[in-house]
């Protein structure tokens, strides 16, 4: 959608993004209707017919403002639905790209409600393998799979040996300097809290969608845009420190195994 042209009182055009120019000029002209009326009370009836001329001109100019003002919140709702229909579907193709680190996520909550559940947590495992083990599995380049009525413990076992979706217990004391959304520095060990803030990030989008394409009213709309634009924006950081994590991971890998290879050929007789 193109910008919003607007003209000014001298002429100038001008491309908005919010009505507060409009609002200034019309406050301006308004209290330059105020200031000659008060010239009115003193003034010489010629002087008056004058004055009188150019309130009606400051009148005209009010009147134009006001129909600015119109267009303007007639282009803002436009732009607003125009905005929360592209952002919908923008979040669907989004949520799709994600899948992995929500599965990761939610592997991760169900797990630890059984850990703190001391009572009941072995016959939870004893259970049927959950909705996201089982998207886990299918998801996993790991081969065999589990049979099909493999249990929750079985499936947790097995996805131990997919480093795609297997993550330490504990995430923190790590080599990984990381702040989260608080500005607070973590040292990771895994890219688990990363992971995890993105799956929150993705329910929250999610439940935005249907203001972003329902009926409501144009503020809610326009909230929902803006608090969808600010999540995808802080997505955008947090796939930045996943993709900086895997470079340094690389390359930590690459280093031990250089000093494991040079210390292997020093080891061995005639090194």
């Amino acid at each position: 959608m193109t910008s919003f042209e607007w003209v000014d009182r001298y002429g100038v055009v001008h491309q908005l993004s919010s009505p507060g120019p409009i609002d200034d000029e019309a406050e301006a002209v308004s209290q330059a209707i105020d200031q000659v009326l008060a010239q009115m009370e003193y003034a010489s009836p010629a002087r008056r017919s004058e004055l009188r001329l150019i309130i009606s001109s400051h009148g005209l100019r009010l009147q134009q403002l006001q129909a600015d003002a119109e267009k303007w919140n007639c282009y803002a709702s436009e732009r607003i639905e125009t905005d929360a229909a592209e952002l919908a579907e923008y979040i669907d193709k989004l949520l799709t790209d994600l899948q992995p680190m929500m599965i990761i996520a939610v592997l991760r909550q169900e797990h630890q409600r059984i850990k703190m559940d001391a009572d009941n947590g072995d016959q939870m495992l004893d259970g049927e393998m959950t909705r996201a083990q089982r998207m886990a599995v299918a998801r996993s380049t790991l081969e065999p799979k589990p049979r099909a009525e493999a249990t929750r413990r079985e499936v947790h076992e097995w996805l131990k040996a997919d480093p795609v979706f297997f993550r330490p217990r504990t995430d923190e004391g790590g080599w990984f300097e990381w702040y989260d959304a608080e500005g607070v520095v973590h040292r990771l060990l895994s890219p688990l809290r990363i992971e995890e803030e993105i799956a929150a990030i993705a329910h929250d989008l999610r439940k935005l969608s249907p203001a972003l394409r329902g009926e409501v009213s144009r503020n809610d709309k326009a909230s929902a845009v803006e608090t969808a634009n600010s999540a995808i924006n802080r997505l955008s950081v947090l796939k930045a420190d996943l993709e900086r994590f895997m470079q340094e991971q690389d390359a930590k890998e690459e280093e031990e195994w250089r000093a494991w290879d040079t210390e292997w050929k020093k080891s061995r007789p005639g090194g």
